[in-house]
């Protein structure tokens, strides 16, 4: 049982059942409390490549566009 926010161990055990490390509450029966690995899995791994991979080129798009319209003098 790993912490969804900063990825330290937890305690299901305790009275009140929070992260050590940054005060994040959980519950140990609701499995979407926490994660079963200590790591984001491969597709949430590939998942934010590839967002941040089509924001860059969003963003990348719009200031070419910006430089072209800027270089024609419109």
């Amino acid at each position: 049982m790993y912490c969804r926010k900063c990825y330290t161990k937890l305690d299901p055990t305790d009275d009140f059942p929070r992260c050590p490390r940054c005060d994040r509450g959980f519950d140990p029966t609701d499995r979407n409390s926490y994660l079963a690995r200590p790591f984001p899995g491969k597709w949430r791994i590939v998942w934010h490549i590839f967002l941040t991979t089509l924001v860059s080129f969003v963003i990348a798009f719009i200031v070419a566009n910006f430089q072209l319209a800027q270089a024609s003098g419109h």
